[in-house]
């Protein structure tokens, strides 16, 4: 099960499917856009949430505590403005990303689910 960002070790997770949404223009509804079953290796920092996927690409997103919110657990805000929240209810990371102002909301969701304790990955 996936712990809260609340140590200043680093912490080690595999998630197994990433899923890809799109904010629906007609009625603000996610629509799925791809469904992966694949390792991406997780780890998380106070300061960080690095991944790297099973062909070796690395994401490091810099992140700073924005709030807790309720069922999508402790959010972030990273420095390339996309908001991540660990969410230990149900054991995923969702990534809101492509922010759009006039609208006031993230066009797109990416999430990380089927979470499991790892030990620490090489990059």
């Amino acid at each position: 099960m996936l712990v809260c960002v609340n140590t200043q070790a680093q912490d080690y997770y595999q998630a197994n499917l990433t899923e890809v949404y799109v904010v629906s223009k007609s009625d603000g509804e996610l629509v799925k856009t791809a469904s992966v079953w694949e390792a991406t290796m997780i780890e998380v920092d106070r300061e960080y949430l690095l991944l790297k996927k099973e062909d070796g690409t690395l994401v490091k997103e810099w992140w700073a505590f924005f709030k807790d919110d309720g069922a999508l657990g402790e959010c972030y805000i990273t420095e390339m403005d996309c908001k991540i929240c660990i969410s230990t209810k149900w054991n995923t990371i969702f990534m809101y990303y492509n922010y759009d102002e006039k609208d006031d909301e993230f066009k797109n969701v990416a999430t990380l689910s089927h979470i499991i304790k790892s030990k620490p990955f090489k990059y």
